[in-house]
């Protein structure tokens, strides 16, 4: 119970963490803009200053406050991609999580999933007669009693026709006399 509250937990601040860090991303492209806006201003009040001294220092000023915005553009999309990611293993976390449960609940027998049947005469207390012939029965009598069909007859196994190399171990055909894969004699 404890590991399923704890993933439950860790789910829950994964989701908070990638919320986080989508705002953050968000904030950082609107200051990456702001900063572009200021530095066209910028840039723009150096060129009406072409005469004067400042015209050289108002031009760097700006080309350094948009360099510092493509920096910070590409910081906002990194954290863009990384909130997207971790939403992602959020999810896929999830999707695993249903698809265990499905195959443990697949693998289960039918035995273990199916409630045992209770009969009218039966009470809960006691416990079903086993269906089925007796040990001592023969084998191929068939088994008595109403809607039970008698057990087919087992056939012999086929008689093998590979055998195992005694020194590679590898599977081999029972008439060879050389193993075709460590090409020793057998």
């Amino acid at each position: 119970m404890d590991s399923t509250t704890d993933r439950d937990q860790l789910l829950v601040r994964l989701d908070r963490s990638a919320r986080s860090v989508s705002r953050l991303s968000t904030a950082t492209k609107g200051i990456s803009i702001v900063m572009l806006v200021i530095a066209s201003f910028v840039l723009l009040y150096g060129i009406s200053r072409v005469g004067h001294d400042d015209f050289i220092g108002f031009s760097l000023v700006a080309l350094v406050v948009a360099g510092l915005a493509i920096v910070f553009w590409s910081t906002a999309a990194f954290h863009a991609a990384f909130g997207e990611s971790l939403a992602l293993v959020a999810s896929a976390h999830t999707s695993l999580e249903l698809l265990l449960r499905a195959q443990q609940h697949a693998a289960q027998p039918a035995t273990a999933r199916a409630k045992p049947r209770v009969r009218a005469n039966e009470t809960a207390a006691t416990a079903p007669e086993p269906v089925g012939p007796e040990p001592s029965a023969a084998r191929d009598e068939p088994a008595a009693g109403p809607g039970i069909a008698a057990a087919a007859p087992v056939e012999p196994a086929a008689p093998p026709t590979s055998r195992a190399c005694p020194h590679c171990g590898a599977e081999i055909r029972l008439d060879v006399s050389r193993c075709r894969y460590c090409m020793e004699s057998v």
